[in-house]
């Protein structure tokens, strides 16, 4: 028969068990559960790492037709001010451009 001393030493390596048991699983379900946030975290920065790829695929994009657009601004404004150039050269000479033109 076993004394009250070991009973109480028995009870108490019982409760030690338990309670490493219970801190145990704790531990596994935070470890799970960081894991799962973690992937999400990840997930979410890959997620913006692509929309940043796409914008700046979008930006040079843009750049290229601000480019295109700014070269026809510019060729524009060259051939207006040569146009503008010539009928003030015209008109010099006399010759009225705008009425020249409603004779035609």
């Amino acid at each position: 028969m076993l004394s009250i001393t070991e009973r109480l030493q028995a009870l108490g390596a019982d409760m030690w068990q338990t309670a490493i048991d219970i801190a145990n699983d704790r531990l596994v379900k935070e470890r799970e559960a960081l894991e799962s946030i973690k992937a999400k975290a990840q997930a979410e920065t890959d997620e913006a790492q692509e929309a940043v790829k796409t914008l700046e695929s979008e930006q040079a994009d843009l750049l290229v037709q601000l480019d295109e657009v700014t070269a026809t601004a510019e060729a524009a404004a060259i051939s207006t001010a040569q146009m503008t150039a010539e009928r003030d050269t015209l008109n010099d000479f006399g010759i009225d451009v705008f009425a020249a033109q409603s004779f035609f």
